[in-house]
């Protein structure tokens, strides 16, 4: 028989995945030789038609699923070797209905034999329903018990049964079912549950719109209906049973039958389950409807016998109370004024008391039992009206125990008699102070009445507070005292005190009431003084700034910075008005801000009115306050504005000085400086020399000047005003230096148009040197058509090439050089043109040496000749320059040592000169 899989939360990979075999064991083919036994399955039933003997058998531990140990049958099953049985747990994550102890081809498979649905920790021996979903498990039809120790495979239970194999089905599936039969049996069952679950959704479907109000009759109906449905979903049910128990008999060929009717169960499972659920929704609303009309008649019934058993009630609880009343009237003339003489007088009459207190006693607790006995009876009433009887019995319960609460001190009134006397005289004691403090909290309500018409005096708030502060210590003692004797008073007493407490309070609440006016009278008279003095205080400030305004009256005439003297006593006035009204609006400010902080120690009306008109005074204050910090910015920009006149002035000359410079440098800043001549950029430096020279004379004055007043600089002021001129004077430097600059490029401007222009007529003269002596030294068009590489030149154009070419390669040199150094730092157009001068001294000099390389045989021939004729040339220089020196000499040589002295000193001149040319002769010569 086949278990739907889809009823299994857990496949069956999923659930194998989760079995721990033991000692390598899995769920295989069946247990190795030697395998200990642990469970045995034996039957005690004589017919196999369910497969029984598929069961039967030894069965070894494999491992555990589900939290227990699960087993596999030891023996193979002849023919079908291939089958393996396996008893094993499985829990009710699936659900109850699949939850229990189950028999199956494999664990958590889909084919399982049997099933209990029970969940101890071991197989439990019993119990087993076979097939798994039979109505219910017959009496020996499995065993399941612990395998004997020592046991082989194979043996019996407690009944033994020699178990039987199972043969190989035939050929025609034996005597069981065929496959077209048990198909056959699948297409009856199907088509039976089709048409029972159409019968059954059309039942619920009729019955799921009825309500309460629907009434008996279409409850009743519904209700009968759906037991008819419940009832062939039974029938339905065992049919289904048959046909797979008969499908079953087929083998394994009717396998797949077998699986199509076990899927055709849970339908009807869910079908009953759902007409269970609305038929007894159905038979609930029909069972309440019918329980309505008895109780609204069972309410009618219970209500009048209630209104018939409250009258007696009621009696006998007001007899209660009055007989408790009765004995408090007897006791009260004996504690108000008990006798003084006469003792047995007071003896029998206090006895004649506790003797009622008794029989009131009794009365009370008669019509307690009465009034339970009623409270008992009242539960079993209906709702509404049990609901009602409980409401008034035990409303008479409370007036019961309020009696009893009144009565207990009488029962042993004569023992407490004297102290109650006691504690009479002393509410009477109480009273009287009562009424003399309330006498006293009257008059000072009276006096304190003159506030509703004004403001209360001096005097007549202390009246008022004399009268008061005694009255209001004796209530507040009188309260302490009440509250001692409270803790420690019987009932009555307690009643007598509570009343007078409650006296008391309203007096207290009365002295508060008046304390409360002269507090706020006192608070008035204080607070008037404090506002006139926060006023007079503000009144100042605004006098002070008025101050302010005549000092400011010099300034106020059109002229910012006054003449010397004036300016400096106009300075001073106003700084110290300034002075002053600060320190007045500082004094105000603090006094207004401590009396805002008291006014919060008022009551609520003094603190508004307190706090409205200080805040107006405050608001008053912040104005002028603000009116004297401009002022006193004023003051200080004016007292800067005359101490920086100087330098001021200075500045302005020195600026319209650097405008004039910038103005006549503005040639230097154009974008065509190259397209200038020379003689007007030589005119525009004359100028702007000029006016740079008066500028800067000017700003070193400045700077002077700004110096000597930053030693004088006191206070942050005169640095901030310092600093803003600061810039000023920073501004003017560097518009100073920047024409500066310009002009200096103007210089070198000129300085290197200068140099370009002769530089440019040297290197001409060495280029046009250079093209003679290439005409003469290279072959013309001509001869290099026939091949000649280099002319024939003549010594003499060799020798004057050579020193055409030496001496312009000097030039060149010297040139380049100087070129180059004016190139850098100058103007772009100008540096240009000096850039390619510079490569044309470069082109000339690579041509020179190109020149020097092709005669350099011819050249050093002809050079050392003249070398050698320009030597000889010096030496006979040096030789002539000699025989002048012994020329010179001679005089000396005629004898005589000393000579006079103007021939001598003639003699000595021509000497010092001859020798002189022989020097400069000798120093040709070497060089």
């Amino acid at each position: 028989m086949l278990r739907p899989g889809a009823a299994r939360s857990v496949p069956p990979a999923a659930a194998a995945s989760a079995i721990a075999p033991r000692n390598g064991a899995g769920a295989g083919n069946g247990a190795a030789a030697g395998q200990k036994t642990i469970m045995r399955v034996t039957t005690q039933s004589k017919q196999d038609e369910i497969g029984l003997q598929t069961l039967v058998g030894d069965y070894a531990e494999k491992g555990t699923n589900h939290g227990k140990k699960f087993y596999q049958k030891t023996q193979k099953i002849p023919g079908h070797e291939d089958i393996n049985v396996f008893l094993y747990y499985w829990d009710a994550r699936d659900g109850a209905d699949f939850s229990g102890w189950w028999f199956g081809d494999q664990v958590g498979g889909s084919q399982v034999w049997a099933r209990c649905p029970q969940h101890g920790a071991a197989p439990p021996r019993v119990g087993w329903k076979v097939p798994w979903d039979a109505d219910k498990a017959e009496p020996g039809i499995l065993f399941v018990d612990p395998a004997p120790a020592g046991a082989g495979g194979g043996g019996a239970g407690p009944v033994p049964v020699a178990p039987r194999s199972v043969p190989a089905p035939a050929a025609g599936v034996g005597a069981g079912a065929s496959p077209a039969a048990a198909q056959a049996l699948v297409k009856k069952a199907t088509g039976e549950v089709e048409t029972l679950e159409a019968a059954c959704q059309e039942a619920l479907s009729a019955s799921k719109p009825l309500t309460a109000a629907s009434g008996e009759e279409a409850l009743s109906e519904a209700h009968q209906n759906l037991q008819k449905q419940q009832t062939a979903l039974a029938a339905a049910q065992k049919s289904l049973t048959q046909d797979i128990t008969e499908a079953r008999k087929g083998g394994v060929s009717a396998t797949p039958s077998v699986t199509e009717l076990s899927k055709l169960s849970p339908k009807l499972r869910v079908l009953q389950t759902g007409l269970a659920a609305e038929a007894t929704r159905v038979k609930s609303l029909f069972t309440k409807l019918q329980a309505g009309a008895a109780d609204a008649k069972k309410e009618a019934e219970h209500a009048k016998e209630l209104e018939e058993s409250l009258p007696p009630a009621r009696e006998i609880v007001s007899a209660a109370e009055d007989s408790v009343e009765a004995v408090g009237m007897m006791a009260a003339p004996l504690v108000a004024d008990p006798p003084d003489d006469d003792a047995d007088l007071l003896k029998k009459a206090l006895e004649e008391i506790e003797t009622a207190a008794a029989e009131a006693q009794n009365k009370i607790n008669e019509a307690r039992s009465e009034i339970n006995l009623k409270l008992q009876g009242a539960r079993k009433f209906a709702p509404e009206t049990r609901k009602t009887a409980l409401t008034e019995f035990s409303s008479m319960q409370q007036k019961l125990t309020e009696a009893q609460k009144k009565l207990n001190p009488f029962k042993s009134f004569q023992k407490e008699f004297k102290a109650r006397v006691q504690a009479r005289k002393s509410l009477q004691e109480l009273m009287e102070k009562l009424t003399t403090a309330e006498l006293e909290v009257e008059k000072a309500k009276m006096m304190s009445s003159a506030a509703d018409s004004g403001q209360m005096t001096e005097d007549e708030i202390s009246s008022t507070e004399k009268i008061m502060q005694p009255a209001k210590a004796g209530i507040e003692n009188m309260l302490r005292m009440i509250d001692q004797k409270l803790r420690t008073a019987d009932a009555a007493m307690k009643e007598e005190l509570t009343q007078m407490k409650s006296k008391v309070t309203d007096a207290k609440k009365s002295c508060d009431s008046v304390a409360s006016v002269l507090r706020q009278q006192r608070e008035s008279v204080a607070t008037a003084e404090m506002l006139k003095l926060a006023s007079d205080k503000v009144d100042s400030a605004e006098a002070s700034l008025a101050k302010c305004q005549e000092a400011e009256m010099p300034f106020l005439k059109g002229l910012e910075v006054l003449p010397g003297e004036e300016s400096t006593k106009a300075i001073g006035d106003c700084e110290s008005a300034c002075s002053k009204s600060l320190a007045a609006v500082n004094q105000a400010r603090v006094f207004l801000r401590t009396k805002i902080a008291e006014a919060k120690k008022y009551g609520p009306e003094t603190q508004k009115r307190v706090a409205e008109e200080l805040n107006a005074h405050q608001s008053r204050l912040d104005g002028v306050a603000k009116k004297v910090e401009s002022f006193k910015t004023e003051t200080i920009e004016r007292k800067m504005a005359a101490m920086m006149a100087e330098v001021i002035d200075g500045l302005s000359a020195c600026e319209k000085k650097i405008e004039v410079l910038v103005k006549v440098a503005e040639i230097f800043s154009s974008d065509s400086l190259e397209t200038v001549s020379t003689s007007e950029l030589k005119e525009a430096v004359e100028k702007t020399a000029a006016a740079e020279k008066e500028a800067s004379a000017a700003m070193l004055e400045v700077r002077k000047v700004f110096a000597a007043k930053q030693k004088e600089a006191k206070g942050p002021d005169a640095i901030a005003a310092l600093g803003k001129l600061q810039s000023r004077v920073n501004a003017a430097q560097q518009e100073l230096a920047k024409t500066k600059k310009a002009a200096a490029s103007g210089e070198k401007m000129i300085k290197g148009k200068e140099v370009l222009a002769e530089e440019d007529e040297k290197i001409k003269q060495v280029e046009a040197d250079v093209s003679s002596a290439e005409k003469k030294v290279k072959p013309g068009e001509e001869e290099a058509a026939l091949g000649i590489e280099q002319a024939q030149p003549s010594d003499e154009d060799i020798e004057a090439i050579a020193v055409a070419l030496t001496s312009g390669q000097k030039t060149l040199k010297a040139s380049q050089r100087v070129v180059e150094a004016n190139a850098a730092g100058s103007p772009a157009p100008l540096k240009a043109s000096l850039q390619k001068l510079a490569a044309r001294c470069k082109d000339a000099l690579s041509k020179i040496s190109e020149l020097m390389t092709l005669t350099k045989d011819q050249r050093e021939l002809v050079m050392s000749r003249a070398h050698v004729r320009e030597g000889k040339a010096k030496v006979d220089e040096v030789e002539t320059a000699m025989e002048k020196v012994n020329e010179a000499e001679l005089p000396y040589l005629k004898g005589i040592e000393i000579l006079d002295v103007k021939e001598a000193t003639s003699t000595v001149a021509v000497c010092e000169a001859a020798a002189a040319a022989v020097q400069t002769a000798i120093n040709a010569a070497r060089n």
